[in-house]
């Protein structure tokens, strides 16, 4: 499958059909490859998974991070923990979680997210605050946290409260939940758009303002009320009162009787715009293309 690059300059306009995977070309000739691929017999070959570049099937360039290039010009794994090395023994820098020890990776300990030594870290796992040089636990439920007493955020399923400078049930979430009560344990009064469920707040149904029970009591604009639910007006309408009747319309366009029902009719100047788009678009074309062709020995379309 071939690929179409599009070059658009000042000078003119270049369309070339490069093969895949080519990086650059003169049609049909491939001259480089995208990285990952070698030019073989004007195809774009993938080099092997471990290599990133190459310049044969069997002779790697360079290596992916965690590989290094073995005698035989394969890219071939670092011991474990290791994202750079000279060989399957020698190590030159670690991955996060491991540090460096003669010549050799070593898990962090514990908790540590990353460490200089064994007893040394230097940053910390989630769930867990730096003091010195170690990771202790944060409190109950908190995801980040900058001392044993201070939470900053929560798991799944908690809200932090500034109140308490905690996590707690996310029934008092202050996005759904306007009125907390026990504690924060669960909501008493919801904000707009929600309903209060067994001390939660649960969202309306589709296009309510305010609902009871999962029953609508006022409906958005564009939208109209109708046995407990709200229902979309017709197209371009934004407030009315059945379904197959318009109030008042949106922007550009106006009421209009239509036997028993009002519809919306797009205003005659927006109207005009719309039809001469067509004819500005063809000109802009025409002219584009009379370029084109004034410029022929800058412009190739093959």
């Amino acid at each position: 499958m071939k690929e179409l690059v599009i070059l658009l300059t000042l000078s003119g306009l270049a369309l070339t059909m490069c093969p895949a995977n080519c990086a650059n070309c003169t049609d049909p000739q491939c001259s480089s490859c995208k990285t990952g691929y070698y030019l073989s017999s004007n195809i774009c070959t993938a080099c092997a998974s471990t290599c990133q570049t190459c310049t044969n099937g069997a002779t790697c360039a360079t290596c992916f991070s965690g590989y290094f290039r073995n005698s035989s010009n394969l890219c071939q794994s670092c011991s474990s923990g290791c994202s750079s090395c000279s060989n399957s023994a020698v190590c030159s820098s670690c991955n996060s979680g491991s540090y460096l020890n003669k010549s050799r990776c070593q898990p962090c300990p514990s908790n540590c997210a990353s460490c200089s030594s064994s007893s040394n870290c230097s940053s910390c796992s989630l769930g867990y605050y730096f003091i010195g040089f170690s990771c202790l636990g944060c409190p109950n439920n908190c995801l980040n946290c900058s001392d044993a007493s201070t939470c900053q955020s929560c798991i799944s399923n908690y809200v932090y409260y500034p109140q308490l400078a905690s996590c707690s049930s996310s029934k008092c979430d202050p996005s759904t939940c306007k009125t907390c009560e026990n504690n924060y344990s669960a909501c008493s009064l919801c904000n707009n758009n929600y309903f209060l469920s067994n001390g939660s707040c649960v969202s309306c149904p589709s296009n309510c303002l305010n609902c009871s029970n999962n029953l609508c009591q006022s409906c958005a604009n564009g939208t109209y009320f109708s046995n407990n639910y709200c229902y979309a007006c017709i197209s371009f309408c934004s407030s009315c009162s059945k379904s197959n009747s318009c109030d008042i319309c949106s922007n550009g366009y106006s009421v209009v009787q239509q036997n028993s029902t009002q519809i919306c009719q797009i205003n005659s100047s927006s109207s005009g715009l719309l039809i001469l788009m067509p004819i500005f678009s063809s000109v802009i074309s025409s002219i584009l293309i009379a370029l084109c062709i004034y410029r022929s020995k800058l412009c190739t379309m093959e």
